[in-house]
């Protein structure tokens, strides 16, 4: 039986959960930006809102001419948001499930 170090399956699976959400928060505001789907708290639009606003702009806590180190504000930033939007983006993902069912 090989050797499997603690915590790579779980690191794995970690970004591929990121990844995945990742994904769907972009599905989400594509659809939402085309009008297909509507059903978002005012919280979570605002912010997804501020993070997109946030990620675009040249102003960063740490500046992004820093490559890795300068997007780690970013990625923070987008962490908070997805937490933030837990419950609307498990609603937009049934509803994606269901509608690609169809």
């Amino acid at each position: 039986m090989a050797y499997k170090p603690h915590g790579h399956s779980s690191m794995f699976s970690a970004i591929a959960g990121f990844w995945e959400n990742l994904l769907l928060f972009f599905s989400l505001v594509r659809d939402y930006w085309r009008g297909n789907y509507r059903h978002v708290s005012w919280l979570s639009f605002a912010g997804i809102a501020l993070t997109l606003l946030y990620m675009v702009s040249p102003l960063d806590l740490m500046t992004d001419a820093v490559p890795v180190i300068g997007w780690l504000d970013d990625v923070a930033v987008l962490l908070l948001c997805l937490k933030l939007i837990k419950p609307d983006l498990e609603r937009y993902r049934k509803y994606k499930k269901s509608n690609d069912e169809l």
